[in-house]
């Protein structure tokens, strides 16, 4: 499921992986090593958390790929959402 020669040209292209290991579930992007012996869960720099390494199969299983992700949009104190004129401010046509 995951190439292990792909490469991406940008973070938007790379994608997100939902995995299952002996501690519980992960989301993030992938690396797999050529020889497909180890997965990498890569992280964002943003985030400040460590790279995780397992032996791939034995410790850890990729239950499937991210197709959405869901962001609370948090409105100014005052502001309700009822407010906003949703036809000014869409980016879709």
């Amino acid at each position: 499921m995951i190439d292990a020669t792909k490469i991406y040209r940008s973070v938007s292209e790379r994608p997100i992986y939902f995995l299952r290991s002996h501690d519980g579930y992960h989301c993030g992007w992938c690396d797999l090593d050529p020889e497909q012996r180890w997965l990498t869960l890569v992280t964002s720099a943003l985030t400040k958390s460590p790279q995780r390494r397992w032996r791939y199969r034995d410790e850890i299983e990729v239950v499937g790929l991210v197709t959405r992700v869901l962001t609370r949009v948090r409105f100014s104190k005052g502001l309700k959402p009822e407010q906003i004129n949703r036809d000014q401010h869409s980016d879709s046509s």
